[in-house]
């Protein structure tokens, strides 16, 4: 599914790579932080910052590390907004 969500953030489908995720959740398979951190990257790229936010709240609220590159995402969509 990581694979699918990165497609979705290289075709600019930021909308495709959060539902994505969203069904991993509640579906499965569990994301892990590399799911988390290409939904970071799709949403930084487009400027969802709102979704972005949410999305990295969901990271930590799972005590899944945060890795240099999803800080700078975040960065990424705070700064664009």
């Amino acid at each position: 599914c990581d694979a699918v969500i990165s497609a979705c953030e290289k075709g600019g489908k930021w909308w495709q790579a959060l539902q994505i995720l969203q069904r991993m959740e509640e579906h499965g398979p569990a994301p892990d932080a590399v799911s988390y951190d290409a939904a970071l990257l799709a949403l930084s790229k487009s400027g969802a910052w709102r979704e972005g936010v949410e999305v990295l709240a969901r990271k930590a609220r799972l005590n899944l590390v945060l890795e240099r590159s999803t800080l700078s995402s975040v960065l990424r969509l705070l700064l664009v907004r």
